[in-house]
């Protein structure tokens, strides 16, 4: 059985180490069509500038609020945290793994 929750700490992590190649590539066809590695690390740089440059944190394997249960796949909310404020990674995950949607920031 598949964990969504590893697949979207991992992107989350890989986003935040700034490795948007690697993050860009756990993206299904649909979702690299709308985001391009550039896109990600905007989206990214942009949800965090706040943060000024305080360092960030994934908070991985949380489970404070339920992944969501879809028709075609997982949505799961990852926090993204530092001394400076909290944010999210949103992503919904394919039943075959892939990543289809993201959303940064905090709904």
């Amino acid at each position: 059985m598949m964990n969504y929750r590893n697949t979207a700490d991992d992107f989350a992590l890989k986003i935040v180490a700034n490795e948007f190649d690697a993050a860009f590539g756990m993206l299904s066809d649909s979702a690299q069509a709308e985001w391009g590695v550039d896109d990600l690390k905007e989206a990214y740089e942009e949800m965090i500038e706040y943060f000024e440059g305080a360092e960030v944190e994934v908070v991985t394997g949380w489970d404070e609020i339920e992944d969501v249960e879809l028709d075609h796949g997982v949505m799961i909310y990852v926090p993204v945290e530092s001394c400076e404020g909290g944010e999210a990674i949103s992503v919904v995950i394919d039943t075959s793994g892939q990543i289809t949607e993201v959303e940064f920031g905090r709904p």
